[in-house]
């Protein structure tokens, strides 16, 4: 693979990254609305909050499915990348998706009991 067909994929998958990255801050966004909700008992918005929240998920599988195949192709090269300021870029930033993906899924388990209560009540 050419140097510069890596760079373009590097290039696709930082693009992807930060769509995840908006993406997951809108979750967390969500989920505070949902947490809100949760507490106050108020089940008309902890179900369009839920709704909505399935959503931005549908989207975070479908960038994430399309990014395998590319992230793949970029591991198989990295020796060929590494070094260089734009892989060391999207590896940072790949680093903090993760980081960040980790926090919600924390955040989500944490409030679980409070989202079950709610669906007793439903």
């Amino acid at each position: 693979m050419t140097a510069q067909a890596l760079a373009a994929l590097v290039a696709q998958y930082q693009a992807g990254l930060d769509a995840e990255l908006t993406l997951l801050t809108r979750l967390e966004e969500i989920a505070g609305r949902q947490h809100h909700a949760g507490n106050a008992n108020d089940l008309d918005s902890f179900h369009l909050a839920a709704d909505e929240r399935d959503r931005v998920m549908e989207g975070l599988l479908a960038i994430e499915h399309g990014l395998m195949p590319v992230r793949k192709t970029i591991m198989e090269h990295r020796s060929a990348l590494a070094g260089g300021t734009a892989f060391e870029s999207v590896a940072a930033l790949h680093r903090h998706t993760a980081q960040r993906v980790a926090a919600i899924v924390a955040s989500m388990r944490s409030s679980l009991p409070v989202r079950l209560a709610i669906v007793r009540l439903a």
